[in-house]
């Protein structure tokens, strides 16, 4: 059994002990919701993607934070890739290393819609095993920029490094790993809340996408500045 087959018997179980600790109120189902198919892109492989340790701790008793890829946040002390987490999450990139059109744009959604489809563009796929020698290896901004290559979770913290530098708040914006269910392959993508909603900047589409819809996608963790979720349904 992988990791992440490991991780994903957790979530259902640990999905079964929320419910058997829960009111009725909390115990309401979220079905995926129905999203359109991406456009055709790279299928990133998480190779080792990150069961939890075994002293992780679920937090019950408060509603959850954040909902988005319809699915509920549940709060966790540590996975397996928390130590890759914490190595990138506090990494910066100088707003100079932004494109001039991207920095001079002023609404919000202007700037993720151009944030995303100017990395899609420059960042070129590369599984961490050709570029790293390794399974899996979380590369800041500086290092993938340089490098014009990186993997699905690379891109997607290049993303998050890069709005960072333009004043999105970190809280704001999450990295999350996931199931595509399309292309039988695991994947990351950056999730960021601007005025209330969530939205999606992934590496298959320029297009923003909405994230209140599962777009066939089923998250299994997330991770934002000193906090760690898995996802239940």
């Amino acid at each position: 059994m992988s990791a992440l087959e490991r991780m994903k018997a957790q979530q259902s179980a640990q999905s079964v002990d929320l419910a058997s600790n829960s009111s009725a109120s909390e115990l309401e189902q979220l079905q995926p919701a129905a999203g359109g198919l991406r456009d055709s892109g790279k299928v990133c492989s998480l190779t080792s993607a990150g069961a939890m340790n075994n002293e992780a701790t679920l937090e019950f008793g408060a509603p959850p934070m954040q909902d988005f890829l319809a699915s509920r946040l549940i709060k966790i002390q540590n996975t397996s890739f928390s130590n890759d987490w914490n190595r990138v999450l506090n990494q910066t990139v100088s707003p100079s290393a932004i494109d001039r059109r991207i920095r001079r744009l002023d609404a919000q959604q202007a700037q993720l819609e151009a944030v995303n489809s100017w990395v899609n563009k420059q960042i070129n796929y590369v599984a961490d095993r050709k570029l790293f020698n390794r399974a899996d290896h979380w590369a800041g901004a500086q290092v993938t920029l340089a490098l014009g290559m990186g993997d699905c979770e690379d891109i997607a913290i290049a993303k998050m490094q890069m709005l960072a530098a333009l004043g999105f708040r970190r809280d704001d914006m999450f990295l999350t790993i996931a199931k595509d269910t399309l292309r039988r392959s695991d994947h990351a993508l950056l999730v960021v809340k601007v005025d209330g909603r969530y939205l999606l900047l992934d590496n298959t589409t320029d297009e923003l996408l909405d994230g209140a819809q599962a777009h066939a996608y089923r998250p299994i963790l997330s991770f934002s500045t000193n906090r760690s979720w898995i996802h239940g349904f």
